[in-house]
């Protein structure tokens, strides 16, 4: 009995740390299992994990999820609303927008659904993330032409030699089994030099 009241009370504490989270912030298990220890609670992560998957189950609380980690609000937590979901950072922000109800009895309707209620989770990049991004696929396509002026200037300094050593008057076969073994490296140069133009064209593709 004792045992069943410490979770009860371990649940309604786990409960309200993400019922008194502001407006709009979503917490993940780690960052309530971070705040439940700072409030003095002798929980571990494990217990949180199935505290918040019974609160969810019985519709204390809902979740929101992207790529990253699964996060928690209050099921109370103002009136209906969608999220706005940040692939990268997890930033998730909060929208009522009228029409998407609609659309989403609509849509169950046309597939044979009873519709109860709906809820939109849009995915994207936030324009921080966005920005971020576009700073590393510059950094990544200067990356990419710096290897491919590297392998195409070897390419060009073969050809070059080769050609000097062709203008020469009684090469040995070896010496021409050796230009030979050089076109093959030339080539070879020239096919890391193009490699490394197309990884480029693909940063922003």
């Amino acid at each position: 009995m004792k045992k069943h009241g410490r979770h009860s009370e371990y649940q309604s504490a786990i409960a309200a740390i993400v019922k008194d989270a502001p407006r709009g912030t979503h917490l993940t298990a780690p960052e309530v299992y971070a705040k439940a220890r700072d409030c003095g609670l002798p929980v571990s992560i494990s217990t949180v994990y199935r505290t918040l998957q019974r609160l969810k189950e019985v519709g204390n609380l809902s979740t929101v999820s992207g790529n990253r980690k699964l996060r928690y609000e209050s099921a109370e937590q103002g009136p209906e609303h969608d999220h706005l979901i940040c692939l990268n950072c997890g930033m998730t922000i909060e929208f009522i927008d009228e029409r998407l109800p609609s659309f989403g009895k609509a849509v169950a309707k046309t597939k044979g659904f009873v519709h109860i209620k709906s809820r939109f989770d849009i995915l994207g990049f936030c324009g921080q993330c966005r920005l971020s991004g576009n700073k590393s696929a510059k950094s990544k396509m200067v990356e990419y032409w710096q290897a491919a002026i590297i392998a195409a200037r070897d390419a060009l300094n073969g050809l070059l030699l080769a050609k000097e050593r062709l203008a020469q008057e009684g090469l040995s076969e070896q010496e021409i089994r050796d230009l030979a073994t050089s076109s093959e490296v030339i080539r070879l140069k020239l096919k890391e030099a193009l490699e490394n133009c197309e990884a480029a064209s693909r940063c922003y593709s």
